[in-house]
């Protein structure tokens, strides 16, 4: 099936830091950029990527909320192509579809 368009998924097996998200956040962008570099689409990321893994009572802080959701906003239109788990999910996927639009839809940055 020669016609069929490809799509190379990158899995980023990293461990974070709890409560550090400003950390986690530049891990992200460290190893998205390194997968896009080898030629990845898509970057996985373990659950609870930019808050840490467990988050155990800070989920509980609004400031940690908070933190993350501004970290995940800014890196939704900084890469567009890294998938991981998060805080506030529905939340999320607004940031994601704002993103979408603020990028005119495009899909990856290089």
């Amino acid at each position: 099936m020669s016609g069929m368009p490809t799509l190379r998924i990158a899995l980023a097996q990293v461990n974070s830091t709890v409560g550090d998200i400003a950390g986690n956040a530049a891990a992200v962008r460290r190893w998205s950029r390194l997968a896009a570099d080898a030629g990845a689409q898509l970057v996985a990321f373990p659950e609870m990527m930019l808050t840490g893994y467990p988050i155990e009572d800070l989920v509980f802080r609004d400031s940690v909320v908070s933190s993350s959701l501004s970290a995940l906003a800014q890196l939704a239109l900084d890469l567009f192509h890294a998938l991981f788990g998060t805080l506030e999910a529905e939340r999320a996927a607004q940031l994601f579809r704002l993103a979408s639009r603020e990028i005119g839809g495009s899909h990856g940055h290089s």
